[in-house]
């Protein structure tokens, strides 16, 4: 579909559409004329403003009697122009209203393949919208019957108001597109057509236009946007495992520091078994794990040693790992004692 009848159709059936779905009272009205030409099968019936109508039989004597019937006036008026169904061909197309340029396209392809007429030889109308109407027909009306009313009317003076078609006792003016191809367009309307046409056209590209570039620089957004977001994501990861070393190492200190409060300094274990162990007993090794105090040396009297270290207030349960013995060569008994330290509070 060309750009020009997408157009057409947007503005014309879309609209169209609209008034029937909301269901639109008021019936389009051809406008006011001052005469009507009706052509019937004899030749048309002329009448000016509601008079009787008077007959001519070839389409050269409608301007005279118009003339006649109108007093000889100067000034001409517009005349409408009544199509009977004697004077057309009606074929139904579709159910449902259809879009102009598919109802032109269909009616020509119908014309060519159903009926032995030349479309060169006929115009195709279509009739405006109408609540009246639900369905898509066209007319086909011999250029021989209309075009030498239409000129001859222009010749004498006459402008065409309307063209209407005779249905049914209804009359149903023709659309703008079917008034177009009867009448022929002027310069003029053809450029203000061609203007219109080309400003909703560049309307329409520059919308485009506007939505590539939005949707282009929102793209390049979204691109950097991702690798900011990346970065973040990061940085974020590198500081979380910052945090959890820290963590950690809080831990480890909180922990030391918890074993070191429950723990006995060593220089208290120290000073208090100086205080404890007699002179007469010397030390060679000594050891401190957890609560635990390991030590060994040499004394005169190792047996004494075990009371006096129970009396201490920070030792409990002393007691030999080994036998006591005696050394060749070494004054007094070797022994070992393991005992627990009992608290740090004493």
């Amino acid at each position: 579909m060309s750009l020009a009848n997408f157009l057409s159709d947007l503005m014309t059936w879309w609209p169209d559409e609209l008034k029937k779905a909301f269901g639109s009272r008021v019936r389009p009205q051809a406008p006011v004329a001052d005469a009507t030409v009706r052509l019937v099968r004899s030749g048309a019936e002329i009448s000016v403003g509601g008079g009787t109508p008077h007959l001519a039989a070839e389409p050269s004597q409608i301007v005279p009697l118009l003339q006649t019937l109108s007093g000889g006036r100067r000034r001409k008026g517009a005349a409408a122009v009544v199509i009977e169904p004697e004077r057309y061909l009606k074929r139904p197309l579709a159910a449902i209203r259809l879009p102009r340029s598919r109802v032109t396209a269909m009616a020509l392809l119908d014309l060519q393949s159903a009926t032995p007429f030349n479309p060169d030889d006929f115009f195709i109308l279509a009739a405006r919208f109408d609540e009246r109407i639900r369905d898509s027909s066209y007319y086909t009306v011999r250029k021989s019957a209309l075009v030498p009313v239409v000129e001859g009317l222009r010749a004498g003076g006459w402008r065409v108001a309307s063209i209407s078609l005779s249905d049914a006792g209804e009359l149903y003016p023709v659309d703008a597109v079917s008034l177009r191809d009867v009448l022929g367009v002027s310069a003029a309307t053809r450029l203000s057509e061609r203007t219109v046409s080309i400003g909703l056209a560049t309307a329409a590209a520059g919308l485009v236009a506007l939505f590539g570039a939005a949707h282009w620089r929102y793209s390049v957004a979204g691109v950097e946007v991702a690798a900011q977001l990346e970065a973040a994501e990061s940085q974020v990861r590198e500081l979380r495992a910052v945090l959890s070393a820290r963590d950690a190492k809080i831990a480890q200190i909180g922990a030391v520091r918890d074993e070191k409060k429950g723990t006995v300094p060593v220089v208290r274990i120290v000073e208090e078994m100086s205080r404890a162990i007699p002179d007469h007993t010397w030390l060679t090794e000594i050891s401190v794990s957890g609560d635990m105090v390991r030590f060994a040396g040499f004394s005169a009297s190792a047996a004494s040693l075990i009371p006096l270290l129970e009396s201490s207030p920070l030792f409990s349960a002393p007691t030999f790992m080994e036998p006591v013995v005696r050394v060749v060569n070494q004054e007094g008994e070797r022994f070992s004692i393991a005992m627990k330290v009992e608290n740090g509070d004493g």
